[in-house]
């Protein structure tokens, strides 16, 4: 009996520590529909955030540079940006795939309520102030991109006005909730 026990125990451990792989192609966020990258030299970051328990070192293939959103190893949004895009890569022991800690909102050609009139953020590249504007949380990190000059209304930090000023117009951001 204690040897029926013993080699049950073996074979159940045996099967405990076997592995699936999948070929994971052109990995994108959920909600923004863009190219996803981590931070790390590898895309563990990725895997976790694809639903994985793992990454296969040195399994990643990149491409072309393309705009592209960061996710940090708790797959929240950290930043945006020109990367080579990751073409493919191997996840290790599919499980559930995590829900979203935050919300991602990509805002087109954002407008002052009433006037109609084009809003920027005071700082060149730093779009918090219209994030706050909305009420859409903050801003993620170089996903501003940016038209022809015109007048545009700038923004505070807090999203409060600020004034007028002849520069390039915000076609696009992005803003991220917490949820």
């Amino acid at each position: 009996m204690k040897t029926l026990f013993f080699t049950l125990l073996t074979l159940s451990s045996v099967y405990a520590q076997k592995q699936t792989s999948h070929l994971e192609t052109a990995p994108v966020h959920r909600e923004l529909n863009l190219p996803i990258v981590s931070f790390a030299p590898e895309e563990t970051a990725v895997c976790k955030y694809l639903g994985y328990e793992a990454y296969v070192k040195d399994s990643a293939t990149y491409g072309n540079t393309v705009f592209s959103v960061y996710i940090n190893n708790e797959g929240k949004l950290e930043k945006a940006g020109k990367t080579a895009r990751v073409e493919s890569l191997i996840c290790i022991n599919k499980i559930e795939i995590p829900a979203n800690k935050e919300k991602a909102l990509h805002i087109n050609l954002p407008v002052h309520s009433e006037s109609k009139i084009p809003i920027v953020g005071l700082k060149q590249n730093d779009e918090t102030g219209v994030c706050a504007y909305l009420s859409a949380g903050r801003y993620l990190k170089n996903s501003a991109k940016f038209g022809k000059n015109k007048n545009v209304i700038s923004l505070n930090l807090d999203g409060t006005i600020d004034g007028m000023m002849w520069t390039s117009e915000l076609e696009s951001l992005i803003c991220i909730q917490d949820l």
